[in-house]
């Protein structure tokens, strides 16, 4: 059965203004002489060739400004993709001043542990399935996307990225998270696909320790749908550094199909947990995968 999960809401709802100066931008799914080792270290990928892309806040103001707290904090997002065989590869990485890699640890209040809200960093990539593909979460288009999340404090610990179905809709939809806006209310579904995460929460410790214990622990073995996003990260000299991949076709209806004659709109974003969980979006990007007939066989 799907699972909802509605405690994304305040990660996830990326929401700015669109500027009409912002470019959209290709991104071109190149064949790869060699398979890489999805590591974090980037080694394999080289210092040629790194789109740099631009990212504003995802809460600005009505001029159009970013958040305060947000401005401070400028990514320099750089990615580099490509396929080798059946695979789709995508390397990213980002400029952050340090790794934020516990996520909700228990923290110590008097002569007892309670689970804090304190954030990992984060990555997230959405690409188009259905319907009208917006770049604002939360607008008046009705659409759905494949999401893949990858957190510091959660998926570094198992090596995969959430996959997940997002539904947005100005339309009654159940269970649902509810955003108000100017036009009306809009409807978003976040459901984790199939499977095991392969990590959950530990019970609080027992006996009084130090003043933050980790309660994020590896719990089974990632499986299903949910796991098929392979993913590391590797936090080094200020920067995140962040491999993904994953088959290029599969039979879950819910996960985005990469195809050579089939160009995908997706776009980008990362957290900062540093920045009282600062969210920088890119705008739309056109994924390319026509070059993969030339060097690559699905």
């Amino acid at each position: 059965m799907k699972r909802f999960s509605f405690s994304l809401i305040s990660l996830l709802t990326l929401v700015y203004l669109a500027s009409p100066l912002w470019a959209e931008t290709t991104v071109h799914i190149n064949p790869l002489p060699s398979q890489p080792v999805v590591d974090g270290s980037l080694d394999e990928w080289g210092s040629d060739g790194w789109q740099s892309l631009e990212t504003k806040s995802s809460l600005m103001d009505e001029e159009g400004e970013e958040d305060e707290r947000s401005s401070q904090w400028q990514p320099g997002l750089q990615l580099k993709t490509g396929a080798y065989k059946d695979h789709f590869y995508m390397a990213v990485k980002w400029r952050d001043d340090a790794a934020n890699t516990i996520y909700k640890p228990w923290k110590k209040q008097g002569n007892k542990y309670s689970r804090s809200n304190r954030k990992d960093d984060m990555f997230a990539v959405r690409f188009e399935l259905r319907g009208d593909f917006n770049s604002c979460m939360v607008s008046n288009r009705d659409y759905e996307v494949d999401m893949w999340l990858w957190s510091a404090g959660r998926s570094n610990l198992v090596g995969t990225a959430d996959d997940m179905y997002h539904r947005y809709s100005t339309k009654l939809l159940d269970p649902a998270i509810e955003i108000p806006t100017r036009q009306g209310v809009v409807y978003i579904q976040k459901i984790l696909d199939e499977g095991e995460g392969g990590w959950g929460y530990s019970r609080a410790p027992a006996q009084m320790r130090e003043e933050l214990v980790t309660s994020v622990v590896k719990q089974g073995t990632p499986s299903g749908s949910r796991a098929h996003v392979v993913a590391v990260g590797v936090w080094k000299d200020g920067y995140w550094h962040l491999e993904l991949s994953r088959g290029l076709r599969n039979k879950d209806g819910n996960d985005v199909q990469f195809m050579a004659e089939k160009p995908l709109i997706g776009q980008l974003a990362v957290f900062n947990a540093d920045y009282h969980m600062a969210k920088k979006v890119t705008h739309k990007l056109t994924f390319d995968f026509s070059q993969m007939e030339k060097g690559v066989s699905p």
